[in-house]
């Protein structure tokens, strides 16, 4: 589709979406592991949520930087970013 400069078509937006979930689920279950527990609804849409807003470079940033009680006061605080 880009080379002939055609919109992308839907399915190339799911594929996106399915791949952006995937990641965020396995960021989710990492994340999980550190804190010692599983994430409540609250906090994995904040992890999605920081996702679409800061990115992948930015949320391994703060994984690979911070204790698993960091972690959960992190996803916690909606002002924290």
């Amino acid at each position: 589709m880009e080379h002939a400069h055609l919109e992308p078509v839907i399915i190339e937006d799911l594929v996106k979406i399915g791949e952006d979930r995937g990641r965020i689920d396995q960021y989710a279950r990492w994340f999980a592991r550190s804190i010692g527990r599983p994430l409540n609804d609250r906090e994995r849409e904040t992890l999605r949520g920081r996702f679409d807003v800061l990115g992948i470079d930015r949320i391994d940033e703060v994984y690979f930087n911070s204790t698993g009680d960091a972690l959960a006061a992190w996803l916690s605080d909606p002002s924290a970013c």
